[in-house]
C-alpha cells in the first residue's frame, strides 16, 4: 500500500504502526519515501498541508529505530534545516563499504543485487502501455516515480536482513553498531 502524506493527522497515524522506518531521499528535503511496514509513504512539501518541518521532526523523533542508505548526508542536510535527528540504526551503504571495502561503490542497486538478487524497481524498466494506469501520461510518470522511489525505501530494509548476519559472521557487528553508526551522526554535524 502507498500513501501519500497530506496532513499532520495522516502522519501520526501511520506512525502510531510499530516497526523501522525505512527512509529513501534524493538531493533534497522537500520529499521523501519512507516505508514502515507494508506502506510505502511518501511526504512532499509541494503537497503536505501542514507544517512540514513539522513533520521532519516527527519523523526523526529517537523513539522510532531509523535504516537509510547514505545516511550522513540526510543527517546533514536535517540538521540544516534546524533539525536534531535521532541516530540511524542502519545504513546501507555503511554496512556494504564494511563488508567489501574495494568494491568503490556502494549504489542501493548495486548492494541489492549482491545481497538480495534483486535491484529495486526502475521508472525505465517499466512497460510504457498505456493500459498500466487510467491516467494520462503526467500521472502515469509520477506513479512511477513514485512506485520507484517506494521499492528504493523497502530495498534498504531488504539489506538489512541480509547485510547484518553477515556483518555478524564477519565479526564487524559491534564496530558497525558502537562505531561506525555513531560516526555518521558526528560526520554529519561536521
Amino acid at each position: 500500500e502507498s500513501v501519500i502524506l497530506r496532513t499532520e493527522a495522516q502522519l501520526r497515524d501511520i506512525l502510531s504502526a510499530p516497526g523501522p522506518l525505512s527512509f529513501w531521499w534524493e538531493l533534497s528535503l522537500s520529499e521523501l519515501v519512507f516505508q514502515l511496514g507494508d506502506k510505502g509513504c511518501f511526504l512532499s512539501e509541494a503537497v503536505y498541508e501542514d507544517d512540514y518541518t513539522a513533520a521532519l521532526r516527527l519523523l526523526f523523533e529517537p523513539e522510532r529505530e531509523r535504516l537509510g542508505h547514505n545516511c550522513k548526508a540526510l543527517l546533514r542536510a536535517l540538521c540544516e534545516r534546524g533539525i536534531a535527528p535521532a541516530d540511524f540504526t542502519f545504513d546501507s551503504a555503511l554496512a556494504g563499504y564494511l563488508l567489501d571495502a574495494t568494491a568503490g561503490s556502494y549504489e542501493l542497486s548495486r548492494l541489492s543485487m549482491k545481497y538480495c538478487g534483486f535491484t529495486p524497481f526502475t521508472a525505465e524498466a517499466a512497460p510504457t502501455q498505456s493500459s498500466l494506469f487510467d491516467e494520462g501520461p503526467d500521472e502515469q510518470a509520477e506513479a512511477l516515480r513514485l512506485s520507484e522511489l517506494f521499492s528504493r525505501a523497502a530495498s534498504v530494509e531488504a539489506l538489512r536482513e541480509a547485510m547484518l548476519p553477515r556483518l555478524e559472521e564477519q565479526g564487524m557487528l559491534p564496530l558497525f553498531e558502537e562505531i561506525e553508526m555513531p560516526l555518521c551522526r558526528v560526520l554529519a554535524d561536521m
